[in-house]
């Protein structure tokens, strides 16, 4: 079991995903954040162009996110 340490602070956000978009939508937010336990999806996003608009309180999380494919 991992524990915060002074200083860090714990937040989650959940969102209703279409069953097709779940990998795509997981594999960006994955990439983008890079979280510290994953160590699968940190280093690219072979996807096309995303787009992730969020709403609610989301406050530590931007309300609009650009992820370009990097498969180059």
């Amino acid at each position: 079991m991992n524990t915060l340490q002074e200083g860090e602070v714990l937040f989650y956000s959940y969102v209703k995903v279409e069953q097709e978009n779940l990998d795509r939508v997981e594999n960006a937010l994955i990439y983008k954040y890079k979280p510290t336990l994953n160590d699968n999806k940190k280093d690219s996003f072979p996807y096309p162009s995303t787009i992730i608009d969020s709403d609610g309180q989301c406050a530590l999380l931007p309300k609009h996110i650009v992820l370009e494919d990097t498969r180059g």
